[in-house]
């Protein structure tokens, strides 16, 4: 059964919309970046923002209350058709306008100074989809500089 479509704050890595019976971790990468490049007083999370799949509804309608996200950036990488075709993975690619990542300023902030320990202008936010949780899937958030062979 496809999971619903719905604007929320749900994390999906490859963009797609899989079957919930499957066992499969989807992941994604966004960049890290300053909201101005003059203004480091005040550094933001450059955020992509992933229309994804929930059966929490009420985070839809928390999100459209609190703040805005000041930017988005680009997807660095998610599987192809052909790529989940191999792996044997059943889901339908989003398009990339319609895959969306919300996140809070001061998320974004927690995020690039956490990142800027680092040093690093590689380091990417990974997104996660597992199986488990309570719905049948949980998520993961994590900082990295390498992409790995399922990304």
């Amino acid at each position: 059964m496809p999971l619903p479509r719905q604007t929320t704050l749900v994390p999906l890595r490859a963009f797609v919309r899989s079957s919930a019976t499957r066992q499969h971790c989807l992941k994604g990468f966004i960049t890290v970046g300053s909201s101005s490049p003059s203004n480091n007083a005040r550094r933001t999370f450059n955020s992509t923002s992933i229309r994804g799949a929930s059966a929490l509804a009420d985070h839809s309608s928390r999100q459209q209350a609190g703040p805005k996200p000041t930017r988005s950036s680009r997807l660095l990488h998610s599987p192809s058709e052909r790529d989940l075709q191999e792996a044997e993975i059943e889901a339908e690619v989003l398009p990339v306008h319609e895959a969306t990542f919300q996140m809070t300023d001061a998320a974004a902030q927690q995020l690039q100074a956490i990142s800027g320990r680092d040093n690093n202008p590689n380091t990417a936010l990974r997104i996660v989809v597992e199986s488990g949780g309570c719905h049948g899937y949980q998520y993961r958030m994590e900082l990295t500089s390498k992409r790995e062979l399922d990304d």
